[in-house]
């Protein structure tokens, strides 16, 4: 949490890739980060590693909102796989992506979590919109 309130007070603005994988990062960490992207922090991230995780729904909802607002515009590279992610976590960011969300994201990774079909339609009709 610490980590997230530098960023938002504009520590490390010329940051390019973060990688967050294998912590024990849960919805808190995963709400203040996303609170400090949404403020424009890491507006210049490339590539975000979030991976092995404990990110579950609020987390991506938090997350989501902060892109649905045009954060990370930039962003290329999301790994949010193997985290606690459903599909309510999952339609929040598909609401987004369907909004313009990260139009160059050129690499996703959601394996191994626990989306299913409400999930995966939610993001071919989001994808499917661009």
């Amino acid at each position: 949490k610490d980590f997230a309130e530098a960023l938002g007070k504009g520590a490390l603005p010329q940051l390019q890739e973060l990688f967050l994988g294998g912590n024990k990062i849960s919805d808190p960490g995963m709400i203040a980060l996303s609170e400090a992207i949404g403020k424009g922090a890491l507006a210049g991230l490339k590539k975000l590693r979030l991976s092995n995780n404990q990110i579950s729904d609020p987390g991506m909802i938090a997350f989501s909102e902060a892109i649905g607002k045009g954060a990370l515009p930039g962003l290329v590279y999301l790994y949010l796989n193997d985290n606690q992610i459903s599909n309510t976590g999952m339609i929040a960011f598909s609401e987004a992506i369907g909004k313009g969300a990260l139009a160059g994201l050129k690499k996703l990774r959601l394996s191994n979590n626990q989306i299913s079909d409400p999930g995966m339609i939610a993001f071919s009709e989001a994808i499917g919109k661009g």
